[in-house]
């Protein structure tokens, strides 16, 4: 990738030189695409967090669908405190525009990205993995994220009625989105859907995009931690928006072991990962999960994902401008599609291409 040198930023700078530079910022990070929004920066990144005790959480049986169990007895007063959400908008406490906020944030950014030189023993792909770990550093995702863990598992040890699991919504929904329309909020676990109990967040948003393709609704079972009380909530889809999102910040209750997180990340280190998109009629649209393991579906849904191909001339890749369906191909195998890997949170582009499997 081209390296483009960045200029400091100083009081004097006007606002669109700023935006241009953090346009050009985007760029030389190679195509890192970050998995989780960026949360406001102060001037120091925060040390990173450490939960004062190991929590462990039993395991149990899960609820068959339909059940619904009664609450623990642990009060709800004594629920643990989410962080703070995640905002790439530079939104301060009272949730107005700060762009202050935002020019600190890139300040931190380009920091990382200043203080980064490439190893040359090492490949494009490890150095710019190497560059992601220091930007996410700098953001403090990994303490969110942290954080995010360890509350989950307290819920899980000390508020989760018995055989319950699901994914626990922890942030206010956007303003004008589904979630916010629909009353979803905080503490609120969304525990089943479509009458299937479901824990993963991938399996959630497949879940919601098949029901509103299929019936034009999604239904949803929902446990709330604050009042201990279980509702159902029917989502219409907005007409003619099948994409329509949530607007939600959620992670899964019962939250994955270490074990468990250590297997998974180091299976997505070895996957190979393409960019998909959703068919909607004659249209290809940006699916709610933007990328996909090449090997094989993660979900049902997930077989309505289709690929930007590529094909091998004389002077490199060219696009053919065609979509192919990811998980059913069954045509040219001298087809290719840009392959991705997963850092973290972070997808990061190996500036390679990988062919596209026949199925």
């Amino acid at each position: 990738q081209q390296q483009q040198q960045q200029p400091t930023m100083g009081m004097g700078m006007g606002m669109g030189q700023q935006m241009q530079q953090m346009q050009q910022m985007q760029q030389q990070m190679g195509e890192m695409s970050m998995g989780q929004q960026m949360p406001q920066q102060q001037q120091q990144a925060p040390p990173p967090y450490q939960p004062p005790q190991e929590i462990k959480v039993p395991v149990v049986p899960r609820a068959k669908g339909g059940e619904r169990p009664a609450p623990p007895s642990t009060p709800a007063s004594q629920l643990p405190p989410f962080p703070d959400g995640l905002d790439l908008q530079g939104l301060g406490s009272g949730k107005k525009q700060d762009l202050s906020s935002l020019f600190k944030m890139s300040g931190q950014i380009m920091g990382a990205m200043k203080s980064h030189s490439n190893d040359p023993h090492l490949s494009k792909e490890d150095n710019a993995m190497a560059l992601a770990d220091k930007v996410n550093g700098a953001t403090g995702a990994g303490n969110h994220e942290q954080q995010l863990l360890y509350a989950a598992r307290l819920l899980a040890r000390d508020f989760l009625p018995e055989g319950l699991a699901g994914i626990v919504i922890t942030a206010p929904p956007a303003p004008g989105t589904l979630g916010a329309e629909y009353g979803l909020q905080p503490y609120d676990l969304v525990f089943e859907a479509e009458g299937e109990p479901y824990t993963t967040i991938e399996a959630f948003h497949s879940s919601r995009a098949l029901a509103f393709s299929t019936k034009g609704k999604w239904e949803i079972c929902v446990y709330s931690f604050r009042t201990q009380e279980y509702r159902d909530v029917v989502i219409n889809m907005p007409p003619g928006k099948p994409n329509a999102i949530l607007g939600i910040q959620a992670s899964p209750v019962p939250p994955p072991t270490d074990e468990m997180l250590q297997a998974a990340q180091q299976a997505a280190s070895n996957e190979t990962y393409v960019r998909g998109w959703k068919k909607n009629g004659p249209m290809y649209v940006s699916a709610g999960t933007q990328y996909f393991p090449i090997s094989n579906p993660r979900t049902p849904a997930d077989n309505n994902v289709y690929v930007k191909v590529w094909k091998k001339v004389a002077l490199g890749m060219v696009s053919t401008n065609e979509y192919f369906p990811l998980y059913s191909y069954n045509g040219d195998p001298g087809v290719f599609v840009k392959a991705w890997k997963m850092r973290g949170s972070a997808m990061i582009s190996t500036n390679d291409y990988t062919p596209l499997p026949p199925r």
